[in-house]
């Protein structure tokens, strides 16, 4: 079995923790984001906007780069991002970080269930493959927000 770099989890600390502004362009992100994968926070004020952005980071010799991916359900219902942010954060042991960005502009109401669902190929995971480059899930979050 390959080893999955699972830098994800800093990645996503690191670029998706900061607020930005509410107006947003092309690829900006809106308002201050909501983490499924730390699961926070579980209430935020109604109509208030909000961004999901989550994704991998993975060391420049990981295999299939580009078949490693994101997707996020909202109440049972995939949701297709708003844009895909890429970028190199460099150190010790470089990173290829790709993390995919949705823009909540109008907020929302009620009570809403997000799944985040981190994809990778299949011949990276410990199961068996009868496709290994179809990507499967290897790790999921889910989290409840209340907008009141």
């Amino acid at each position: 079995m390959k080893k999955i770099a699972l830098i994800f989890g800093a990645v996503v600390l690191a670029i998706g923790m900061a607020p930005l502004p509410a107006a947003a362009t092309t690829d900006e992100s809106v308002g201050p984001p909501i983490n499924i994968l730390v699961g926070t926070p579980t209430t935020f004020p109604a109509g208030t906007p909000f961004h999901i952005k989550h994704g991998w980071g993975l060391e420049p010799s990981s295999d299939a780069v580009g078949k490693y991916s994101f997707a996020l359900e909202v109440d049972g219902a995939y949701r297709a991002e708003d844009f895909v942010l890429r970028s190199v954060i460099t150190g010790n042991l470089d990173v290829l970080a790709r993390t995919w960005v949705f823009n909540f502009p109008s907020g929302m109401t009620g009570t809403h269930t997000f799944v985040g669902r981190w994809l990778a190929p299949c011949y990276v995971t410990p199961g068996p493959c009868s496709n290994p480059n179809a990507a499967v899930e290897v790790d999921r979050h889910t989290l409840t927000v209340t907008f009141s």
